[in-house]
């Protein structure tokens, strides 16, 4: 049978290839983590700000709804027949 057995100094040279390209394969796997995470952490964050704007126009048009019905309400009592929005 002959002898495979590699010399050495190729066989480090081996290991240090294996070594280094899991090294790379991990750093590639954790920068791919870290980008996953920004654009997670973008969504929500355009989300939220979203939310929040729109829960500000829906309390600006209640505010003014309510001040409508004030009018409203207030002519009501001035004119009987006048039309009113329901709550």
């Amino acid at each position: 049978m002959l002898d495979e057995r590699l010399p050495l100094g190729q066989a480090q040279e081996t290991i240090d290839k294996h070594t280094n390209r899991e090294r790379q394969q991990f750093i590639a796997l954790l920068v791919l983590f870290v980008v996953v995470a920004i654009l997670i952490g973008a969504l929500y964050l355009i989300q939220a700000t979203t939310n929040v704007s729109n829960a500000r126009d829906i309390q600006n048009l209640r505010e003014q709804r309510a001040a409508w019905n004030a009018r409203m309400n207030c002519c009501a009592l001035m004119w009987p027949n006048s039309t009113r929005i329901p709550q």
